[in-house]
C-alpha cells in the first residue's frame, strides 16, 4: 500500500484510505481502536487477485474526526463505507 494516503469525500467528512492491485473489489476495514494500516501485511498478497481499498475510519487515522460523538454509531460508520465504494464505482464487492 501506499505510503501517502488517496481521499474521499463521503457523508460530510474525509476518509483517508490506501488503493492497491487490480481484480475484484476488496473493502477492508479495520477494528477499533485500529487504522488502515491493520492491513499492511496482508494486502500484497490479496492485491494480487483484488482491487484492495483499505479506508481509516471516522475518527481514526488520517480521517476526519467530527466532534459529534453521535456521528461515531455503526450507521455513520456504514453509510461512510457505502458511499466511499459508489464513489469508487463499485457495484459489487466483498467486505472483510
Amino acid at each position: 500500500m501506499a505510503d501517502a494516503p488517496l481521499y474521499a469525500n463521503v457523508n460530510g467528512i474525509r476518509v483517508a484510505y490506501d488503493r492497491t492491485g487490480d481484480g475484484f473489489p476488496l473493502l477492508l476495514l479495520h477494528g477499533f481502536p485500529r487504522t488502515r494500516r491493520t492491513w499492511a501485511q496482508v494486502t500484497p498478497p490479496l492485491a494480487e487477485r483484488f482491487t484492495v481499498v483499505a479506508p481509516d475510519r471516522r475518527g481514526y487515522g488520517d480521517s476526519d474526526r467530527p466532534s459529534d460523538p453521535a456521528t461515531y454509531d455503526n450507521a455513520h460508520m456504514a453509510q461512510d463505507a457505502l458511499e466511499l465504494t459508489q464513489q469508487l464505482g463499485w457495484k459489487a464487492f466483498l467486505v472483510v
